[in-house]
């Protein structure tokens, strides 16, 4: 499987190689004990486009999906929630796990059987020639994975547009192809199968959303094999804003769509362009204040201590370092807002309070606590600070 391509060979045997690419995207484990799975290297969450997991790798590339189960026996649901996303989550909490005996072993995830058929076996090489084709007729393709990651938009939508390119969100062609027993046919229009194409752009009830957003410069009419095909198109036409816009519009129309709440061909396209530009409008004001905040931090030292701007929180802390116990002297604060918590360093000078608790604790042996009011050694300080 690992022999590589030369301009030498011949047909035949480059079709060989190319056959192998099958099995290596329909094969997928079937969890036993687990110790023989690569977490992020090898196919195996059965309910999954992808069958990998494509969440950043927070457990190192070699670990193994037996890392991932308990003592008892069952999932241990506290590394999964601080590893992976929640469809990923759902997906591996469906594997069946808790026989610590049972062997790990490869299964064709496209027949219920989990045996190769050459019927399913030609539509998975039927998906892979479309792309091969596209790719290597599209010199724009390796631009736009470069565009597609440095765009200001929330890494959610970037992952949601990275997954939807390689066809990897769960439309009703791709779950029916995963032999999940739904209906194939697109609920919106009810007359075509819901591909990831489909949904995201030539469905008719998103009609009108195209005919009012979309620049003049793209052919709303061309039809195209597959989404990356769009967006390679498109990128190269479209300016970064309008990028960024309808990379928001595509993920805002599959929301609402796996809503339920595009009924009966009426889409309100003024609402979806609506809510998607207003979405960016704020979440590049969230990076501009903190931006400010980094810029109000870094003089710090000159301005000295002062209240939390509207709408955030500030905790002041601060260590002394003693030679006798060996302290270690530590200076920060934490702002916390809306979309998270930040950590930034500040000098002495603008965390005198905090700096002056240090010190009275180095005079104590047991734990205080204040509320609504400061001990003496401090309050001075702390009066000072406040604004008049």
């Amino acid at each position: 499987m690992n022999v590589s391509k030369s301009a030498v060979d011949s047909y035949v045997w480059r079709s060989l190689l190319w056959g192998r690419e099958i099995p290596e995207k329909g094969m997928r484990w079937q969890v036993g004990n687990g110790s023989e799975i690569k977490i992020y290297k090898d196919n195996w969450i059965p309910s999954s486009v992808s069958l990998k997991i494509i969440s950043l790798q927070t457990l190192g590339l070699e670990a193994t999906v037996d890392s991932l189960i308990s003592v008892s026996g069952g999932w241990d649901i506290a590394t999964l929630k601080r590893n992976f996303s929640k469809e990923e989550i759902d997906g591996i909490l469906r594997i069946p796990v808790g026989f610590r005996h049972a062997k790990d072993s490869l299964i064709w995830d496209f027949e219920n059987n989990g045996c190769f058929s050459v019927r399913s076996g030609y539509w998975v090489g039927r998906d892979l020639a479309c792309s091969r084709d596209m790719a290597s007729n599209s010199g724009e393709l390796s631009n736009w994975w470069k565009v597609l990651w440095r765009m200001k938009l929330p890494m959610k939508i970037k992952l949601f547009i990275w997954k939807a390119c390689n066809d990897w969100i769960p439309s009703m062609a791709n779950l029916t192809r995963r032999k999940i027993r739904v209906d194939d046919i697109c609920p919106i229009c009810k007359k075509e199968n819901e591909t990831t194409i489909h949904a995201l752009w030539e469905c008719k009830n998103l009609k009108f959303v195209r005919q009012k957003w979309v620049p003049r410069n793209i052919d709303v009419t061309r039809r195209y094999s597959n989404f990356l095909e769009l967006m390679t198109n498109v990128a190269s036409k479209l300016s970064f804003e309008h990028l960024d816009l309808l990379c928001t519009i595509f993920w805002r129309v599959w929301y609402i769509r796996k809503l339920g709440v595009f009924e009966k061909g009426k889409t309100d396209c003024n609402e979806v362009i609506w809510w998607s530009r207003n979405y960016l409008d704020l979440f590049n004001s969230a990076n501009e204040k903190k931006k400010d905040i980094n810029q109000s931090q870094r003089t710090a030292s000159d301005t000295g201590w002062r209240p939390p701007m509207l709408g955030l929180l500030k905790a002041n802390c601060d260590a002394v370092v003693d030679p006798e116990k060996q302290r270690i002297d530590s200076i920060g604060n934490m702002l916390n807002e809306m979309n998270g918590v930040i950590v930034l360093n500040t000098h002495k000078w603008a965390n005198q309070a905090a700096y002056g608790l240090a010190k009275y604790d180095l005079l104590i042996d047991e734990d205080r606590f204040w509320m609504e009011e400061a001990p003496n050694s401090v309050s001075h300080i702390i009066m000072a600070d406040m604004p008049i």
